[in-house]
């Protein structure tokens, strides 16, 4: 079912979150792209999977990167890469020119902070990059104050702070866009919590807790069935969690294991892909159900940090997987 293929590319190692990669498909060339650290470089690697070849290598960063994540403006199709590294200085690749820097910029934190999450998002026809920042412990009350930021990536103003009281050590971002009301929110996955706001209006929508006071959120996915919005989650002691978004409530839960569950994704409209850091295997799980299917072991899993899926130019649907040690792995991928 799933077959190691060969390693694409080596990260040199490094440390951040569950954004240490992306991968997109073109929209000019039709071709399939690896996006990478580099972390003794601090660059970001272009690799054409078809090839293996790296194509380019972005230079802009001075410090370790933290998170790499790939956007697309579904209406003028325009493609970006943002990125963040350690010292909370945050930029915007445009890859129709030439990977042209769109906006640079060091984030304005009063406090020591780090910047595991930043996302561009769509409202209203015009992009915003939106970063959220992880406080040190000693930190946290004062990260209460202006945890999310907004900025305009056409002009590269700063809009606003999003005050929000419940969000101060946010590790992953995610763009929600409810038709019921026609708005845009921004969904933070925090320790302990699970905060979502409306954007423009500067209103929080609600809040999302578990019945354990130190459950955190790492990694989730948004999931439409019969023209209703969920949120499925997975936190660092191996819960995963479906929210109904319009009702404002959990579903259900399950835990898969006991140990730090660093990665969820999506793998088709029936069923999601697990990954754990100190596991050497995979599971499936059913999204109807909320169970298990299936476990997949491999030697080549451990130390996960992060996975992806790829439709790969030459051998269909694949999964890419990067491991403490800064391998990027593909992996051959039978539904059967």
């Amino acid at each position: 079912m799933l077959k190691f293929k060969e390693t694409i590319f080596n990260t040199n190692y490094g440390s951040g979150c569950n954004s240490l990669f992306d991968v997109y498909i073109n929209t000019l060339d039709s071709k399939s792209y690896l996006i990478s650290s580099n972390y003794k470089e601090c660059t970001i690697a272009i690799i054409l999977l078809e090839k293996n070849s790296l194509v380019a290598s972005l230079k802009g960063h001075k410090n370790e990167i933290f998170s790499i994540r790939y956007f697309i403006n579904e209406v003028t199709k325009d493609e970006y890469i943002i990125s963040s590294d350690i010292e909370k200085n945050v930029i915007v690749w445009n890859i129709h020119d030439n990977f042209k820097k769109e906006f640079n910029c060091k984030i304005d934190y009063s406090y020591s902070c780090h910047i595991y999450s930043c996302i561009i998002t769509n409202i209203q026809q015009f992009n915003y990059v939106i970063t959220s920042c992880y406080a040190n412990s000693s930190n946290k009350k004062d990260a209460k104050k202006d945890c999310t930021k907004m900025y305009s990536l056409m002009n590269k103003d700063f809009i606003k702070n999003i005050y929000n009281t419940e969000s101060n050590c946010t590790r992953y971002m995610l763009s929600w866009y409810n038709d019921s009301d026609e708005n845009t929110y921004i969904i933070e996955l925090c320790d302990s919590k699970i905060s979502i706001n409306n954007l423009l209006k500067q209103k929080n929508y609600c809040i999302f807790k578990s019945e354990f006071s130190n459950e955190e959120y790492l990694t989730g996915f948004l999931y439409n069935k019969d023209e209703n919005d969920y949120l499925i989650t997975g936190s660092w002691n191996g819960y995963v969690r479906i929210w109904d978004l319009d009702e404002k409530t959990q579903i259900n839960f399950i835990q898969t294991e006991n140990v730090e569950l660093y990665n969820i994704i999506p793998w088709s409209e029936k069923c999601a892909v697990i990954a754990y850091k100190f596991l050497n295997r995979i599971k499936i799980m059913d999204i109807k159900y909320f169970e298990i299917v299936t476990e997949i072991e491999c030697n080549k899993l451990n130390g996960i940090k992060c996975i992806k899926k790829i439709i790969h130019p030459l051998y269909g649907h694949c999964l890419i997987s990067c491991s403490e040690n800064g391998e990027i792995n593909l992996f051959l991928f039978n539904e059967k």
